[in-house]
């Protein structure tokens, strides 16, 4: 069997107003053009891709992106001392109070979505 692309994860930014910050933002833009214009008509060439037609119905763009995943920062730490996935941390893993707790729930929850999502298109990718 030869292996398939499906696409790309883009992760490790920084976010500024719910965004990639504006280098961040630049640098998924070369990465977006580098993929099309190149890495995907070279594996499309050994029969390494998807029909165009799966991955537009199933990712909606042309830049073949799965998914984007921010910097999580002091999350990550928390994921790997609990030994628990981000999105299955709790409150008491947290161990915080008030604006800090609140902020930790919500990066927790949009990790839990985006996750979710990737998960979601790799399923529908995958399947017939």
């Amino acid at each position: 069997m030869i292996p398939k692309f499906l696409g790309t994860v883009i992760q490790k930014y920084r976010v500024r107003d719910e965004k990639p910050s504006r280098g961040f933002q630049e640098w998924i833009v070369q990465i977006n053009r580098i993929v099309s214009s190149s890495l995907f008509p070279a594996l499309k060439e050994k029969k390494m891709t998807l029909s165009q037609e799966k991955y537009t119905n199933v990712l909606g763009n042309s830049s073949y992106e799965l998914a984007h995943f921010s910097d999580f920062n002091t999350l990550v730490a928390l994921s790997q001392t609990h030994q628990t996935p981000i999105f299955a941390l709790s409150e008491e893993q947290m161990a915080q109070t008030g604006v800090v707790l609140e902020n930790f729930k919500k990066s927790r929850d949009k990790f839990r979505e985006v996750f979710s999502g990737l998960a979601d298109s790799i399923i529908n990718l995958t399947t017939d």
